[in-house]
């Protein structure tokens, strides 16, 4: 899973905004612009995500959505191309967001949470 998320994040955050500069034409600016609101609401969601977690104690169903979420964000960028409308852009930049969003706050409470129940020896 750590893979994916690397990759999927490499993508987002390095080759996406190069190809709206590159090959769409529009300023670097703008493509900050468009890929702000995925990165607040990547911030955003942890807060809420470990909320929820701490509540219900599952945390399956928050992996299969986030994940789900950021690979259907990601499967419409490989028909982008230089006629791709800016809104189109953004769109994916924030379902991407909403998707990837909670998933740190999930692999840090996951990890808690499963060393807690694990045994401690302790060592003279």
């Amino acid at each position: 899973m750590f893979a994916i998320r690397y990759y999927r994040a490499d993508g987002d955050g390095v080759y996406y905004p190069l190809m709206m500069q590159g090959i769409q034409g529009i300023s670097a600016t703008l493509t900050g612009k468009i890929i702000t609101p995925g990165g607040i609401l990547m911030g955003f969601l942890g807060v809420p995500t470990g909320f929820i977690l701490a509540r219900m104690k599952r945390y399956k169903w928050m992996y299969i959505l986030g994940y789900g979420l950021a690979m259907a964000a990601a499967f419409p960028l490989i028909f982008f191309n230089a006629a791709t409308p800016v809104y189109a852009a953004l769109v994916v930049t924030i379902i991407n967001g909403l998707g990837m969003g909670a998933i740190p706050t999930l692999n840090t409470l996951v990890v808690q949470y499963a060393a807690s129940k694990i045994k401690t020896v302790r060592q003279p």
